[in-house]
């Protein structure tokens, strides 16, 4: 038996870890019925106690970030939101917070809707434009399932580092649309 963070597992619980079906002999080796390699119980407790430490100190590196990320967000969201607000032409473009996060509005019927994280993601809709085509101007972009069976119309850029880069994104499918529509 072996204790880690206040829970005990048996012997036979970490046979069943690794897969292996036998008994624990009085010396401490394991009796296996499924394979013929030899275990000693020890060998196999101390890298069950790394594996259990190394999951915990995964998940809690996990929430630490999420906790980081959350504390950070009304700061990102508002950064984000006020370079789009200052550096995109206010007659064309119509810059909210909507929720939690930003969106833009183009006047040509384009929508952008922006996810503050890590790393940004975009989304790019337009009622005219399925997501395909909207795609063939961004190939990095990602189409987005439509639940319902219907044409999907998000296209969705992942891995965007700045609100810079955001807002270029958003001019240059402004100048596609206005180039496909014949503006």
């Amino acid at each position: 038996m072996i204790t880690i963070n206040g829970i005990t597992f048996t012997d036979q619980q970490i046979l069943k870890h690794f897969g292996i079906e036998g008994e624990v002999t009085e010396l401490g080796t394991v009796q296996a019925t499924n394979t013929r390699k030899l275990f000693y119980i020890t060998d196999l407790r101390k890298k069950f106690k790394s594996e259990i430490s190394s999951k915990t100190k995964q998940k809690e590196q996990s929430i630490k970030r999420q906790q980081n990320l959350k504390e950070m967000m009304p700061e990102l969201v508002d950064q984000t939101f006020n370079h789009l607000n200052d550096s995109l032409d206010n007659s064309e473009y119509s810059v909210f917070i909507n929720q939690t996060q930003p969106n833009v509005h183009h006047e040509n019927g384009l929508k952008f809707y922006i996810i503050c994280g890590q790393t940004y993601r975009l989304g790019i809709r337009h009622h005219d434009f399925t997501a395909e085509e909207l795609a063939m101007s961004f190939p990095s972009g990602k189409v987005t399932k439509d639940n319902s069976g219907g044409v999907s119309k998000s296209l969705l850029v992942n891995g965007i580092q700045t609100p810079d880069e955001i807002r270029h994104y958003i001019e240059e499918m402004v100048r596609l649309v206005n180039l496909a529509v014949g503006v």
